[in-house]
């Protein structure tokens, strides 16, 4: 099933690239474009802005993150790539979990079920000494990438920081028939108390 994105909305691929690795990892999530202008680099540039200002202190000073890239929806015809031309680096010193053990970050909409929801794995920002032996994210440790979570959300919308509000938005799959899904406006996002786990991070020797 092909991604639906709309006018007015993009996919945002955010690649983090650690040193000692030879391949990235990525998040990726929706946004509204409409109050960009078309100036689609500078959105796609904000994106960085938005997650550094958030996560920056918890990201591993290792890691760098971007450029961003985005895929605009037109009308008509394949959307558009623009790959931003900014990067940044994390700023945390500390041991850091390997990539495959993540802080899951769930996005929530008002549209309800599974197609309602969404999620990513948000990679070297949780220290070896925040998750316990089962898993669980250590309470503090929680805390901070909670108010992390908000303020990124928060970022996107708000011109202190970023140069255009770009909402995030859940993009839905096609359902090949009848009436296709629009896109949904995120409304929160929560950090569990368990780390997600993506095997795939993890380099084969």
């Amino acid at each position: 099933m092909a991604l639906i994105i709309p006018v007015n909305y993009a996919h945002v691929l955010l690649p983090f690239k650690h040193a000692d690795l030879g391949r990235s990892a990525a998040i990726t999530y929706g946004i509204n474009t409409f109050d960009t202008g078309g100036d689609y680099l500078q959105a796609a540039n904000d994106q960085i802005v938005a997650f550094s200002n958030a996560w920056e202190s918890e990201l591993d000073s290792e890691v760098t993150i971007g450029p961003a890239i985005l895929r605009v929806g037109q009308d008509g015809g394949d959307p558009l790539t623009v790959e931003g031309s900014i990067t940044s680096v994390g700023a945390e010193t500390g041991a850091m979990n390997p990539p495959n053990l993540s802080c899951l970050v769930k996005k929530q909409t008002a549209l309800g079920g599974r197609r309602g929801r969404g999620r990513v794995f948000v990679p070297w920002v949780l220290q070896d000494a925040s998750v316990d032996d089962v898993g669980q994210i250590e309470s503090g440790s929680l805390a901070v990438r909670q108010a992390d979570a908000i303020t990124w959300l928060e970022n996107l919308t708000d011109t202190g920081v970023v140069t255009n509000e770009t909402p995030m938005y859940l993009l839905h799959d096609s359902r090949g028939s009848g009436t296709e899904p629009g896109p949904s406006l995120v409304t929160a996002l929560v950090v569990p108390s368990l780390v997600g786990v993506q095997n795939r991070r993890i380099g084969r020797g």
